[in-house]
């Protein structure tokens, strides 16, 4: 099980795997960005993370 499927759990939003597991579906999505450049791709991290400010970065 994931660390965000942990969380949910355990801060009581959901009660179990599959009900997270549905949520996720519903309601996430996933976007990769390929950036060759070592410093680029720090620079682009750093500005993603303060631009989308996600509640689980772990």
């Amino acid at each position: 099980m994931s660390i965000v499927k942990r969380k949910l759990i355990a801060q009581g939003k959901y009660l179990d795997e599959s009900a997270v597991k549905q949520y996720l579906k519903d309601n996430c999505s996933v976007q990769f960005v390929i950036v060759d450049d070592k410093i680029e791709r720090i620079a682009f991290e750093h500005f993603a993370v303060a631009t989308l400010k996600p509640r689980y970065n772990d």
